[in-house]
């Protein structure tokens, strides 16, 4: 089964529940942000490191790169971060130290992984009312309104391919959620139909007398069936006189 599509309102509910409960609230805001407002895997997100986050002096960069080795097929690629996540990506870093190597670890000291990842986002899912989703949610989320919107940006399908790194296009394509404007668009695709007056549509008045001089239920056969039958009879038609 696909991961779940969240809204952004449900997105924001989620890191209410984050910041109220978790014991580690910076770091679990950060999951749910990387995933949602980046389109991370869980692996990637366990894998980023100091490196990954900042520039050549130290500072924070305004970009992020998904290395190789949380990356999946080692395809590493750089992701412009947004402003709200890189303040809070600040804020945890200033929390926690800005030690290089790994950027998240357990309370038990023990660097984040893949599984811990996938397991703190399904938890905090379930407590804000949303069982059915996981940590690739976030990612599907992102990937489905990045491209119902990119060519307002004047972007297309294939740099949201980049962005989440999709080695395929099908793939990325895979990942995109209907819309619900769908209906809207098929029933608004040609505009409204032309208003016709009653009595243009009424059918002829040479139509109407031949349909009421006809016995209700009967059906003429075409010409072509009549001859069939006069020349090989019931039989011939097959035995029940069907064609």
């Amino acid at each position: 089964m696909s991961a779940k599509v969240i809204t952004n309102e449900q997105f924001h509910l989620v890191v209410e529940v984050i910041m109220r409960f978790s014991t580690q609230p910076l770091r679990d805001r950060l999951f749910i942000e990387l995933t949602f407002l980046c389109g991370l895997r869980a692996n990637e997100v366990a894998h980023l490191e100091l490196r990954d986050v900042t520039d050549a002096t130290g500072q924070l960069d305004n970009v992020l790169q998904v290395n190789r080795r949380g990356a999946k097929n080692g395809r590493a690629r750089p992701f412009p971060m947004p402003d709200i996540l890189r303040a809070h990506l600040r804020d945890h870093l200033d929390h926690d130290g800005w030690q290089a190597g790994p950027i998240f670890w357990s309370q038990r000291g023990k660097p984040a992984t893949s599984d811990s990842v996938q397991a703190s986002l399904k938890r905090w899912y379930v407590l804000a009312g949303l069982p059915n989703c996981s940590s690739h949610s976030g990612r599907r989320s992102f990937t489905t309104a990045a491209a119902r919107t990119a060519q307002s940006f004047g972007a297309s399908l294939k740099d949201v391919q980049k962005l989440v790194g999709h080695a395929s296009l099908a793939t990325t394509e895979l990942y995109i959620d209907s819309s619900p404007q769908a209906d809207a668009l098929a029933r608004g695709l040609w505009g409204p139909a032309p208003q016709m007056s009653w009595a243009e549509a009424q059918p002829a008045p040479k139509i109407v007398q031949h349909l009421s001089q006809r016995r209700p239920g009967t059906i003429r056969p075409s010409p072509p069936r009549i001859r069939a039958f006069r020349k090989f009879g019931r039989k011939g038609l097959g035995g029940d006189g069907l064609c």
